[in-house]
């Protein structure tokens, strides 16, 4: 059995503190090792030449992502990623004056491992393709927080000099909207269009009932309407056209990410299972799958993913007093806000969740908290059908649920 040596690495991102430890506890090395390729080959060099050939090498640091991940990985070492939390509870453990250095984190990273390493679960990487999804689908989510941003924007610079051109657009983000306000930036360059144009435009934009919408605008740009000075029309119509320059290559990127996004799904052998979720698709489809992953050892059991998705509560309870049932604040945040969006959706699409949805709402709750009870038992099949490798199929799931309900019936 080859001998097994542990690493703790306090990682920042100009340095690394790290510290090398046998099994009996027994500081070998420590060194501070710059954020750069040759840093990091010195880091190897030096721990190498520490330990026996063939030896095991278990490394944990705070983070499971990132460079310094990949390159630890790359020597064929385990990594163990630690909780932030629970290191702190552990120096808790340790130091009862509260000191705290890098030096000193690396040590008692590198001894958690030494103690406590069967609580932990060593990282164990997604396929090449789950990985690219998994920084595309998170990427994508940043886009459209900054979609929303420039839109709340672009609706002040409007509300400052031409309020009544937000009721012509039931959403910023159309691309023909976009292209109207950056033809048309004021009431003024708007009104001078005749009802000709303007047909021919929302035409040429493919809009439905572009007869109808063009006799809209026509008639709304010829009420009365708020007259903004001239030197504050001419202000915010600059601002107006730089926003919708930056809104307009968000929206574009969007678009563009989510064509790449759904030919990766696609590909992917389980991209079938989660696009058979009612409500899922493409882009929370590959969402779910890129949070998840695909090694099914990464779970043992559904409680485990309902946990990590932060669906399931936390219950507490002591001696005689009743226990208390908690919102579960320490999860994996990006597969919680999956699961969260695609519960939400489902309830247009699966007759069960929205009735699950309902009764919970009818005893009093309110909606996070019965989307959250819905996401919960959508962890649990989601989890089935992951680990079976079978497709979602309702009639089944109904047919399982009626022999679990007739079982506890008869027990």
């Amino acid at each position: 059995m080859a001998p097994v040596f542990l690493l703790g690495v306090d990682w920042a991102d100009e340095k690394h503190d790290w510290c090398l430890m046998d099994e009996a506890g027994k500081a070998l090395d420590s060194l501070v090792t710059p954020h750069t390729l040759p840093g990091l080959e010195s880091l190897r060099d030096r721990v190498r030449g520490a330990v026996p050939p063939g030896s095991e090498i278990l490394c944990a640091l705070e983070t499971n992502h990132g460079l310094l991940v990949d390159f630890l990985l790359d020597q064929g070492w385990t990594v163990y990623p630690i909780n932030p939390k629970s290191v702190d509870r552990y120096r808790e453990r340790t130091r009862t004056a509260r000191v705290k250095s890098d030096r000193l984190d690396a040590w008692l990273l590198a001894d958690i491992l030494r103690t406590d390493r069967h609580l932990h679960r060593p990282l164990v990487p997604d396929s090449v393709l789950v990985r690219e999804l998994r920084e595309l689908t998170r990427d994508r989510e940043s886009l459209v927080q900054e979609g929303r941003r420039l839109t709340n924007q672009l609706m002040a610079c409007l509300k400052a000099y031409w309020p009544e051109s937000l009721g012509l657009f039931p959403d910023l983000q159309r691309p023909w909207a976009l292209d109207f306000l950056a033809q048309y930036p004021t009431h003024g360059a708007a009104a001078k269009a005749s009802l000709k144009v303007l047909r021919a435009f929302l035409k040429a934009h493919r809009y439905p009932r572009w007869e109808t919408k063009a006799d809209e605008i026509f008639a709304a740009l010829r009420q009365p309407h708020f007259g903004a000075a001239p030197h504050l029309v001419r202000a915010k119509t600059r601002q107006a056209l730089h926003l919708i320059s930056q809104l307009r290559t968000t929206v574009r990127d969007i678009h563009d990410y989510d064509g790449e996004i759904e030919r990766l799904l696609r590909e992917h052998p389980d991209g079938q299972l989660f696009l058979s979720l009612p409500g899922a698709g493409p882009n929370l489809a590959a969402r779910l799958l890129a949070e998840i992953g695909d090694d099914r050892n990464r779970y043992a059991t559904f409680n485990s993913l309902q946990c990590d998705a932060g669906t399931a509560p936390v219950t507490r309870q002591t001696g005689k007093s009743l226990s208390t049932v908690l919102f579960r604040r320490s999860c994996k945040k990006p597969l919680r806000q999956a699961f969260q969006l695609f519960a939400g959706c489902s309830l247009k699409r699966c007759d069960w969740a929205r009735e699950l949805y309902k009764a919970h709402r009818a005893t009093g709750k309110r909606h996070p908290e019965a989307v959250r009870i819905v996401a919960n038992r959508w962890a649990k099949i989601i989890f089935a059908i992951w680990q079976t490798r079978n497709c979602y199929d309702e009639s089944r799931y109904l047919a399982a649920r009626e022999r679990f309900a007739a079982h506890h019936l008869a027990a």
